[in-house]
């Protein structure tokens, strides 16, 4: 029997970390990347290049100008007290708050727009209020007014960041001019056919990236998809 659940262990871990999420999506910017001469219609393209943005939303901590954001508060699950405050597995979510917006997408020095009706990112966390460097004085006198405000629109208190280590809250931003990895299928469009980028981009057709809740279109940041 004890051979029996042991393999068992063996296999939820292997299908948690195969089938995960994170590791699902990473798993799509593993097709090779797409040269900006080689987009045609209807085809799924891997691109790299820099954020343009088209729309500015403001992240609600940093403050910054940006085209995603992501703002999540969690709490410390009980049975996670006695380990480490900084492994992810122990927390859950209590509140999220989050936007997206269309944006421009520079590939050698070309435009392609990217529509995110449709999107699943993989962003990585610029705030966390877990780590050392946020709980300096800088970086807390910095995010602090940012941070207080979202708590309050979630209808959380200020003093559960403050003073409770059993509380955390983390942004994720794209913000302009980063570098950004995308996945999802294309066409070529009239660039008079989207109003918002006219007068933006020095091009009579452009390349607009879509996707579809089967078939999201993904972006990340992330490193090790960047210059991985």
């Amino acid at each position: 029997m004890f051979l029996y659940l042991g393999l068992f262990a063996v296999f939820l871990s292997a299908y948690f970390y195969f089938f995960s999420k994170e590791k699902r999506i990473k798993n799509r910017f593993k097709r090779g990347r797409t040269e900006y001469s080689d987009l045609v219609d209807n085809k799924f393209v891997h691109l790299y290049g820099r954020v343009r943005l088209v729309h500015e939303l403001i992240a609600p901590i940093s403050k910054q100008n940006c085209c995603f954001y992501d703002c999540t508060a969690f709490e410390l699950l009980k049975d996670g007290q006695n380990e480490s405050l900084f492994n992810n597995n122990n927390w859950s979510v209590l509140k999220t708050g989050s936007a997206k917006c269309n944006f421009l997408f520079e590939v050698n020095a070309n435009f392609v727009l990217v529509l995110t009706r449709h999107l699943e990112p993989l962003v990585k966390t610029t705030i966390d209020t877990r780590s050392g460097d946020f709980r300096n004085d800088s970086q807390f006198e910095k995010y602090w007014s940012g941070l207080k405000e979202f708590l309050e629109q979630q209808g959380m208190r200020t003093s559960d960041i403050y003073d409770k280590p059993d509380r955390a809250v983390t942004e994720s931003t794209i913000e302009n001019e980063q570098f950004l990895a995308v996945v999802g299928r294309g066409c070529w469009f009239d660039t008079s056919d989207y109003p918002e980028i006219i007068g933006l981009v020095n091009q009579d057709r452009i390349y607009v990236i879509s996707g579809s809740k089967k078939a999201p279109v993904t972006i990340s940041n992330m490193n090790s998809i960047l210059w991985g």
